[in-house]
């Protein structure tokens, strides 16, 4: 493992060889590191090991206790719509700023949850962004994009078709093409906790075709068979092979019992 020993001006790459480098290298680390979310709680204990690591939420978890914790004390107070709308208006807050420009130049921050604004923030501001960049996240965020690499990786995924559908009727002719059945679960490229993951009975519960949710703009649906069982969590059919799985079988409101049962992560 080999790592920059920081600072304003870029230095030489050092070699890291076993944990104790590892440990030593991050204790004695100098450049100002930033985590920028809604809270301090997905990386909540790694400034005991990383020196010069400080959060900087709109939320203040610890009411002020938290000597690593950074929360602008004059904030509106406003709803925000997501994670990434948090983390732009901190990186626009003066608060927030002047925290940052005390600690002088070099720094570096990582998110959560970030898109193409926060990542301009960020640079606006001096900060090197320490994830993979926004286009390439969002790139490989689309679970068409992840279930096609999986598949050329040799991964292999719940039985399925990608393709685009305007109304119910386009629909079901992807998916008796690729032998799927009618009933089906339909997922869209993008979205969080299956916010645009649709379950679709047989078209005699349905009555005569109609419009489907409206995705034919999308990269594309990818269509799912229920009794095969369908991807868990964010919906997607290539990565929950390297998570545990919750084998609990879980059915809908109405489910039909002789349709074979969903199983969720």
């Amino acid at each position: 493992m080999s790592a920059r020993t920081g600072g304003p001006e870029p230095q030489p790459r050092r070699t890291l060889h076993g944990l104790s480098d590892v440990r030593a290298f991050f204790h004695t680390n100098t450049v100002p590191l930033y985590f920028i979310s809604p809270t301090p709680f997905n990386l909540l204990g790694i400034d005991r090991w990383v020196r010069n690591f400080f959060y900087l939420t709109y939320f203040d978890s610890f009411e002020g206790d938290h000597p690593r914790v950074f929360v602008p004390r004059r904030r509106n107070r406003m709803d925000f719509d997501s994670m990434e709308d948090v983390c732009n208006y901190l990186l626009r807050d003066p608060e927030t700023l002047e925290f940052i420009a005390r600690r002088g130049p070099g720094g570096k921050a990582c998110f959560v949850m970030l898109d193409e604004a926060t990542q301009a923030f960020a640079h606006e501001v001096g900060l090197e962004v320490m994830q993979p960049s926004w286009e390439l996240r969002h790139r490989l965020g689309s679970k068409i994009v992840m279930t096609r690499l999986a598949e050329k990786a040799g991964v292999r995924s719940v039985p399925h078709v990608i393709g685009r559908s305007g109304c119910y009727d386009d629909l079901l002719a992807l998916a008796q093409g690729a032998g799927l059945g009618e009933n089906l679960v339909v997922q869209a490229a993008y979205g969080d906790a299956g916010t645009t993951t649709f379950f679709c009975a047989r078209s005699a519960r349905l009555g005569p075709a109609r419009r489907g949710p409206g995705r034919a703009g999308t990269q594309g649906d990818a269509a799912y068979p229920q009794r095969g069982g369908v991807p868990g969590g964010r919906g997607d059919s290539a990565r929950h092979h390297g998570r545990p799985r919750d084998d609990k079988p879980r059915r809908l409101p109405g489910a039909d019992p002789e349709q074979g049962r969903l199983v969720r992560q």
